[in-house]
Parts: structure tokens; C-alpha cells; sequence
């Protein structure tokens, strides 16, 4: 990416803090925000001599801010939309590197050498719902996800644009706003209806 487009980048990020500070009355948000501000204008508003150290000063503040976003009170945080999900997720457990749920692992052939065929169905069985209460979760979070959707996609365009790191909110799009108005997998639903309604109501109840 060429450095007057990440500028720009960075700066239309910059202009979006600012616009997020305004919103609260604190004293310090205000005054970040003002200062924020004054920086964009005078990159923009510099004469030729003088506008690439204008820009260059505006785009290393506004990066130091994005980098010390998370010391940021939460009401004047960038992104704060994702915060409860950020939440949930973490207090679930739920990532892209773990496939179940509540096993750990599936069992291996060597563990189940000494089950029946049908203790081998049943572990089977629990393995597929584990799956199952996985991709709900997910499911169930990208819905609840939906209502930030808009705040936060222009966030993460900017983000992106500007090669700024966002490992974090990156991470929480991917498991769940991707999944907006997708039906579930194939997979999915066909565990979800071969399990009994009591068994259902059973497991979800704890």
C-alpha cells in the first residue's frame, strides 16, 4: 500500500475517534478529541512546504493513540460495540482454534478399544452435539452481534486499510459477524433434529 493511501487511511480512522470522543462530555475526551481534530486540519489544511511533516506528525499521534486504545476508558474506547461480545467470547471459550465445546479432544480408537458398539454410537453422538453447541454459540453471537454491525465494519475498512493492528477485533468478526443471516451447516442441522426435543431442552438446561 502506498504511504499517502494508508495516510489517508489512518487519518479518516483519526477523524472517527474524534467523532467518538464527542460523544460524552468528559473533560479529557473532549480535549483528546480537540487536539485530535486540530492535528487532522492542519495535515489537510498545510501549504505543500509544510504538509508532509503535518501528515507524518498527525499519522504517528493518531497510530499511538490506536495503540494504547485498550487503556482507554471503556465510553471512549474505539470499537467499544465489541466489548461484550469480547466478553462472552472469552468467558466461553469459544475460538478458532478449538473445535468442541466441552470435550477437550475426541476420543481416540486406542480409548475406545473396549467400548461396545453402541457405547462407540453414544460417544459418537456426544462428540456431534459438541459440534452442535459450538456452532450454536457461534450462531447465537453473530445474532446477537448484529446490532454493531454497521458501527463496527467502517472501524475495522479503516483498520484495514491502514495496516493497523487489530488482532483483537479482527478475531471477533471472524467467529461472529461473518456469520450474519447464515443458516446453519448441513452438519449442524442434521445433529440438531436427530437429537430427541427432551434431550434438547435437557442439555441446554444444563
Amino acid at each position: 500500500m502506498e504511504p499517502l493511501d494508508r495516510s489517508k487511511a489512518v487519518i479518516e480512522l483519526g477523524k472517527r475517534i474524534v467523532a467518538g470522543l464527542k460523544l460524552g462530555d468528559d473533560v479529557t475526551a473532549q480535549w483528546m478529541a480537540h487536539l485530535v481534530a486540530e492535528k487532522i486540519s492542519l495535515a489537510e489544511e498545510a501549504s505543500d512546504p509544510l504538509r508532509d511533516i503535518a501528515v507524518s506528525e498527525c499519522v504517528n499521534f493518531i497510530l499511538k493513540l490506536w495503540a494504547h486504545r485498550y487503556t482507554l476508558p471503556p465510553y471512549m474506547r474505539p470499537l467499544r460495540e465489541l466489548d461484550p461480545l469480547l466478553r462472552t467470547l472469552n468467558s466461553l471459550g469459544v475460538n478458532d482454534a478449538i473445535e468442541l465445546r466441552f470435550f477437550s479432544r475426541p476420543p481416540s480408537s486406542e480409548e475406545l478399544e473396549g467400548a461396545t458398539e453402541d457405547e462407540k454410537e453414544l460417544f459418537e453422538f456426544a462428540i456431534g452435539i459438541d459440534h452442535v453447541a459450538r456452532e450454536l454459540i457461534r450462531y447465537a453471537l453473530s445474532v446477537a452481534s448484529e446490532r454493531s454491525v454497521d458501527l463496527v465494519k467502517p472501524w475495522l475498512e479503516e483498520a484495514f486499510r491502514g495496516n493497523l493492528e487489530a488482532a483483537v477485533e479482527l478475531q471477533i468478526a471472524r467467529l461472529t459477524l461473518p456469520l450474519f443471516r447464515v443458516v446453519l451447516s448441513p452438519m449442524v442441522t442434521r445433529l440438531f433434529y436427530a437429537v430427541p426435543r427432551t434431550s434438547v431442552a435437557r442439555t441446554a438446561s444444563g
